[in-house]
């Protein structure tokens, strides 16, 4: 699985347009497609291989929020308008 990240070895739209031309260099298939709708297609078709390295699912965020701490923190932090 490749991460979408503008890292060296990753799936950055950039690497993945040159990657996607060159497996087609010497074929039939090639100058014949959009290698921008390829990697869209393969975007979409495929989402749960291609995450943003850096991204935080909402279940991530709510665990994280959802601890004692914060709670009390929040709540010592609005009392004034409670």
């Amino acid at each position: 699985m490749m991460q979408d990240s503008n890292l060296e070895g990753k799936a950055s739209g950039r690497n993945m347009h040159t990657t996607i031309e060159v497996m087609t260099d010497g074929t039939k298939w090639e100058e014949n497609f959009s290698t921008y709708f390829v990697w869209w297609k393969t975007r979409a078709d495929h989402q749960e291989n291609f995450i943003p390295a850096k991204a935080e699912n909402h279940g991530d965020r709510h665990v994280e929020w959802l601890t004692a701490q914060n709670i009390n923190n929040w709540i010592n932090n609005h009392k004034n308008y409670m």
